[in-house]
């Protein structure tokens, strides 16, 4: 992704962050850049999730390929995606005020970054998805392609307001997204 591209993205979404103290402490950047807690268990659960899918109908089996992250992992992965938000913000400044090339890589491979994470979040809450589509068949009718296509972006609004300092899970507030704007 080019620098020119890079602006005109962010333009288009709502680039808001939750700042943490420990964002601006350099000491905590390796604590907040890690992999998730508990890895190796969320790969397990990802090896079991197959046998989930073959429950469901066929357009939704696309939405079982993640299970969902345990409220540590899913904070640390916010932590992580605002923590990315933040240095780009932060180096997009920076570049803005010297004009150094330097900044500007930074600020776009951080803002990468952060779409990585807030990719991988949305993969893992798409299942919620598959919850709201089964019980709102009807509304729809037969235009399933609409409520799938409503759902991702409804869970990518999701990811992109929520504000992980508050303590509540995310599932909590997805559902809750999913259930008000998909009608």
């Amino acid at each position: 992704m080019d620098f020119q591209a890079l602006e005109i993205e962010i333009k288009k979404t709502n680039y808001k962050f939750w700042h943490t103290e420990q964002f601006d402490h350099e000491d905590c950047t390796q604590e907040l850049i890690k992999e998730i807690p508990n890895y190796n268990e969320f790969l397990r659960k990802k090896s079991l999730i197959e046998k989930d899918a073959q429950k469901v109908t066929p357009e939704l089996r696309q939405f079982y390929c993640e299970p969902l992250l345990s409220y540590e992992q899913e904070q640390h992965v916010f932590r992580r995606f605002n923590f990315y938000k933040y240095k780009y913000s932060k180096n997009y400044n920076l570049y803005l005020e010297n004009q150094d090339e330097i900044y500007k890589s930074l600020a776009v491979k951080d803002f990468i970054n952060s779409i990585e994470d807030r990719n991988f979040i949305v993969r893992c809450n798409t299942r919620l998805a598959a919850k709201v589509i089964q019980k709102r068949k009807d509304f729809y009718g037969d235009n399933i392609g609409d409520l799938i296509s409503d759902c991702f972006y409804n869970i990518i609004k999701a990811v992109d307001g929520f504000d992980f300092r508050r303590g509540f899970k995310f599932s909590t507030y997805c559902i809750w997204v999913l259930m008000n704007n998909t009608l």
